[in-house]
């Protein structure tokens, strides 16, 4: 009898010590909740009415053949976020024009000196409106002579050279570019591709949206993650107090099918990939095109 006072004292105290514990989860998680809901409205009202899942991950691809994705044919898209607020429109080949359309004359008009540009998101113009793209700035100061200049706008968010490459080997011909503008990123002399691939690998493009690999419920549960408003704007303090040059590097552009990294002194070998390249276009397109990066 005399010894079961301590026992029941030390009962009491871990079942204290329990429900202290239960009490701080159950407050942290409000908290948590609390301020989520808060900036996810923030976003919300600073987006314009677009909600932060829909920022980077937008159903505006569509699987290919040749090329295994491109951006959907005759797309029309608002693109909202809380830094930019844009209109995405393609053509029936999925290259970015302004709101009309506009559709690429076959054969080529006699009086059109037509540029192909290549690239990714930067060709493409991610965040920007069509009228402010470089593409289109130079269609309107740029004359050939006494010809009219007309950008083909091939740029596609983070598509890599070499898928770029097998459109223009089985496309490209048809529509008889007098240039072709290659736009690439990254380091001071980045590396490009070589050749289109014989076994290309593709990603995925479940609903319009783009996912280098298939997108299963861990991934989902990242994806769901990453677009907590807590994570998203923990990332803007973590540039404002990490130097630059400490951050990884956030890119992610698909990049499987590009020819393996070099050693950025290996300047005989990155020269040669580049000799690869022109000699590819000058096969597809003679040698009398030229080649721009």
């Amino acid at each position: 009898m005399g010894e079961a006072a301590p026992n029941s004292l030390v009962s009491n105290r871990t079942t204290s010590r329990g429900r202290l514990f239960l009490f701080a989860c159950i407050t942290a998680c409000i908290t948590l909740l609390i301020i989520e809901t808060i900036l996810q409205v923030a976003y919300y009202a600073l987006a314009g009415g677009e909600f932060l899942f829909r920022r980077t991950g937008l159903p505006i691809f569509a699987s290919d053949p040749v090329r295994c994705y491109g951006v959907m044919p005759n797309l029309e898209y608002e693109h909202n976020t809380n830094e930019f607020r844009t209109d995405y429109y393609t053509n029936s080949l999925g290259f970015r024009t302004g709101a009309d359309h506009r559709e690429l004359i076959v054969p080529k008009p006699e009086d059109v000196y037509r540029i192909l540009l290549m690239g990714p998101s930067f060709a493409f113009g991610w965040g920007v409106d069509y009228e402010e793209i470089f593409p289109t700035l130079l269609e309107e100061q740029l004359t050939a002579g006494d010809k009219r200049v007309e950008f083909m706008n091939m740029g596609t968010p983070a598509q890599g050279v070499a898928h770029q490459l097998c459109w223009v080997n089985r496309n490209a011909r048809r529509f008889d570019p007098d240039l072709v503008l290659q736009v690439s990123y990254g380091t001071a002399i980045p590396n490009i591709a070589t050749k289109c691939p014989e076994d290309l690998p593709c990603p995925f493009v479940p609903n319009g949206q783009l996912h280098g690999e298939l997108p299963t419920f861990k991934r989902k549960a990242i994806a769901k993650i990453r677009d907590s408003a807590i994570v998203f704007y923990g990332y803007y303090v973590y540039q404002s107090l990490v130097p630059s040059s400490k951050q990884k590097d956030m890119g992610k552009e698909l990049h499987a099918a590009t020819d393996p990294p070099l050693d950025p002194s290996d300047y005989t070998e990155l020269a040669n990939r580049y000799v690869s390249y022109l000699d590819n276009m000058e096969r597809v397109l003679g040698p009398d095109t030229p080649i721009l990066f």
